[in-house]
């Protein structure tokens, strides 16, 4: 079931829509403050479900590895605070919603209040286990009416929140339980993708026709929506893209005792407009060229494989609705996935396929695509096709 949602941010029910689907999601663009949102959406019920499959299979060695991106990414973020908040204000509690596997709040002292709220039970026992971090609860926060007996009662010191607000149906309310956690004058921190700066790649377009991202927010239109909520914007800045997040911001603002806060909007709607049209038209044509070049390999009677059984093979199939019989195998390098399937697919290992003698083989990444195109470079036969969806189907996209 679909239905149309009003602006999230300042409630107008004028839109423009930029991009439909036949299923009748579809998103735009806000006409009274430029906000980009999914304009036509699935019901909160149906989105939630949707997430019960949805899985990051992250090895446990690469998880604790103290280089991998999640560690860099969490790094940076902590020395974003430390040169933006002022260092005679102690952070002494810190509560992060949507903690995933506890990376960030590990890099606090553990004298501090270190509370995480993780929906996922797989990453949050991760936490707690490898990073000694007790105060995780495993919970939707929205099911958190009062707060522990272990957290502040005055409140938190600092609410963090990186990549959640783009994915809640209603992010007014997550704004409102972090006031309530925070006490008078803490701070917020939040990270979501940059609508000026958004990367036309698939797990992206995948995202949004899941209603997994219902918002797109700029800076402009996320500093409006927390002036409502009495939150004054001190800083924002563009983060260090990563293999998997490319596009992010992250905004620091504080807790105000008026409520709400005045804000003068900088945003030009059609500039709005223009970004989120750019963003689809560049990924139709890449969406083009890979239905195109399935269509030529099966005219010409080439065996395909597909490199990769993860979340981007899964959004590649699906968005492309390429047919079921132009594509013989996916290979993956991890033993858990061999014998299942992917869309009616097998998935089986690399030795398996070469002695199979595929003609074509297409890899399936977006954060390993550049590695895994030089790791078959150096072993495979000659004669196999090896294409790279990035860098020859669409190296629009990079």
């Amino acid at each position: 079931m679909v239905e149309k949602v009003d602006c999230p941010v300042c409630g107008s029910n004028q839109a423009t829509e930029i991009w439909s689907h036949v299923s009748g999601i579809a998103d735009g663009v806000c006409l009274n403050c430029g906000h980009a949102y999914l304009t036509r959406q699935k019901t909160e019920k149906e989105i939630i479900a949707s997430y019960k499959n949805f899985r990051q299979a992250y090895p446990e060695a690469y998880l604790a590895d103290t280089k991998n991106d999640l560690f860099e990414q969490a790094r940076w973020r902590y020395e974003f605070l430390a040169q933006n908040i002022p260092t005679a204000e102690a952070i002494n509690s810190v509560l992060e919603v949507g903690c995933a596997y506890g990376h960030f709040l590990s890099l606090f002292s553990p004298k501090v209040i270190r509370a995480g709220i993780e929906p996922s039970m797989d990453q949050a026992a991760f936490a707690k286990k490898h990073f000694n971090l007790s105060e995780i609860i495993n919970s939707p926060y929205e099911l958190i009416d009062k707060k522990p007996k272990e957290w502040p009662g005055h409140g938190f010191d600092l609410f963090c929140s990186y990549h959640v607000i783009e994915h809640v149906k209603n992010p007014s309310r997550l704004l409102a339980f972090a006031r309530r956690m925070l006490k008078p004058n803490g701070y917020i921190c939040l990270a979501a993708p940059n609508l000026f700066a958004l990367s036309p790649d698939i797990i992206e377009y995948f995202f949004l026709f899941k209603n997994w991202h219902l918002n797109i927010f700029s800076p402009s239109s996320l500093s409006r929506l927390l002036a409502q909520f009495g939150f004054e914007t001190l800083h924002w800045e563009v983060e260090p893209p990563t293999t998997m997040l490319r596009n992010s911001f992250i905004v620091l603002a504080r807790k105000q005792t008026i409520s709400p806060v005045q804000f003068v909007s900088s945003i030009n709607i059609q500039d709005s407009v223009q970004a989120l049209a750019d963003f689809h038209n560049i990924l139709d044509r890449c969406i083009h060229s890979i239905r195109q070049a399935f269509d030529e390999w099966h005219h010409q009677g080439l065996t395909i494989y597909i490199y990769g059984a993860g979340i981007h093979t899964t959004a590649l199939l699906e968005l492309s609705d390429i047919e079921r019989k132009y594509i013989k195998f996916i290979i993956d390098d991890d033993p858990k996935k061999w014998g299942l399937e992917i869309n009616d697919i097998q998935v089986i290992n690399l030795d398996n396929a070469l002695s199979r003698k595929p003609d074509v083989i297409l890899v399936s990444s977006l954060a390993s695509e550049e590695i895994i195109l030089q790791k078959l470079g150096q072993c495979l036969r000659t004669g196999i096709k090896l294409v790279g969806v990035y860098r020859d189907l669409a190296p629009h996209l990079k």
